[in-house]
């Protein structure tokens, strides 16, 4: 009998979840064998890149070994870029090999869209890489030592100045750590914390548009009580090397922008040829399979709308559902069983506006502050849990709580508690559910 190889292209959330699931299901299939393609040995939680941009944690707390989450698994897990594809012979085309495939399930996520703006791409940081994330904070801690030796006033004000393209989540996280970080950055520098602006430019009619009005409103004025400009209806027509031009004709002084206005899929899956929908994502249907058979693609890198029009939004939650949608289907295909359409079953949005404040969307309850927090940690931790087991779970808690990098503590009730003691009486609440 011929082997089957199914290959899962990316190792984010989506990814792992599929090639865990597609164990699941083939583990007493011996004619199947599965792989995992990945640029690098780590899962990278790319929704906590701010953290890491903003010194809150180390820029190793994002990475998560992938080999530890499959080592009782039979899916093989291979570390190479890849840079082209054969679909006539069903091959992917790396830096260190070919790889053959039979089903292929591509998770290969996303990329930054600069929009066609002139000098955006030249000019600016983008948020969406481990390397992107230590890029900007080398960057910020190089602007306040400039700072401090630069004399000339004008010059200061624009090596202080720091803009945020995008008032989306990502956006609205990362200006949400400078509004932490800047302080203790001043001090270290010796730089009036007078002299920095923190501003955020948003094309939209408001910041954080996935979000209801009310907790929009919320986030808003918490910024812009610490003192961050939001400016809305906004667009950036142009970014030069010392400067950000906006429609109005208004002209921001700055030598850091950092771009988080908008994704499309990624450009390596555009060169395999298959019908796409928007920003480049790759069109699929209910079972996640793509317009070539044997081709499934999940979570940002695909390009689907339900019944009512809809488009999956890039999330965690539907990299993952949609992760398993498409190994199951991938499995009825093989074994001659009924495939199983999409259901999302998404449960909301949380957003932290630094390491003190957090407002979220849940279930159709709206929370801020600490109860917003709390959630936030629980969720990261379930969804890791769901990847990782206990272990990704304690590395989480290790990463956010214990090796911290900028002091901090929680107000519960007025009382101040130090991070680490506190937050592992909540690790011992959530491990005490999981085993439940």
């Amino acid at each position: 009998m011929h082997t089957k190889k199914i290959v899962v292209l990316g190792g984010g959330f989506g990814g792992l979840t599929a090639a865990l699931a597609l164990n699941k299901l083939f583990k007493k299939h011996k004619d199947v064998e599965l792989y995992l393609i990945n640029r690098s040995k780590d899962q990278v939680y790319l929704t906590q890149l701010h953290e890491v941009a903003g010194k809150r944690i180390k820029p190793e707390g994002v990475c998560y070994p992938l080999d530890i989450a499959l080592e009782e698994t039979k899916v093989e897990l291979v570390v190479d870029e890849i840079k082209d594809f054969d679909l006539q012979n069903r091959k992917l085309l790396g830096e260190k090999g070919e790889y053959g495939f039979d089903y292929l399930l591509l998770a290969c996520g996303s990329e930054p869209e600069f929009f066609n703006i002139p000098g955006m791409q030249e000019n600016s940081f983008t948020l969406w890489s481990y390397e992107d994330a230590v890029k900007i904070r080398q960057h910020i801690e190089e602007m306040f030592e400039k700072a401090k030796r630069e004399k000339d006033i004008e010059k200061r004000k624009e090596l202080l100045t720091f803009v945020v393209g995008g008032g989306g989540f990502t956006g609205i996280e990362m200006i949400g750590e400078l509004v932490e970080w800047v302080d203790e950055l001043a001090k270290k520098g010796e730089v009036n914390k007078e002299e920095v602006s923190l501003v955020v430019v948003e094309a939209l009619p408001k910041i954080l548009p996935n979000l209801d009005d009310s907790l929009i409103n919320i986030s808003k004025n918490y910024l812009e009580k610490h003192n961050v400009r939001i400016l809305t209806n906004s667009p950036i027509v142009k970014v030069e090397e010392d400067k950000v031009i906006l429609k109005s004709g208004e002209e921001i002084k700055t030598r850091t922008l950092i771009w988080t206005g908008g994704v499309r899929g990624s450009s390596i899956a555009s060169k395999l040829g298959l019908a796409t929908g928007g920003r480049g994502r790759i069109v699929v249907n209910e079972y996640m399979e793509t317009s070539e058979k044997g081709i499934y693609a999940i979570g940002d890198v695909a390009f689907y709308t339900d019944e009512k029009k809809s488009v999956m939004p890039a999330l965690v939650e539907s990299a993952m559902q949609s992760g398993e949608c498409a190994a199951y289907n991938i499995y009825a295909d093989i074994t001659g069983k009924s495939k199983k359409p999409l259901k999302l079953n998404l449960h909301g949005n949380m957003v932290s506006l630094g390491d003190r404040y957090c407002v979220a969307q849940v279930m159709g309850r709206k929370l801020t502050g600490f109860p917003a927090k709390f959630i936030k940690h629980a969720a990261d931790m379930h969804y890791l849990y769901l990847v990782g087991g206990i272990g990704f779970v304690k590395e989480y808690f290790k990463k956010q709580f214990v090796e911290k990098l900028r002091d901090r503590s929680f107000i519960v009730d007025n009382v101040s508690v130090t991070t680490s003691v506190f937050w592992v009486a909540i690790l011992r609440i959530y491990l005490g559910y999981r085993w439940l």
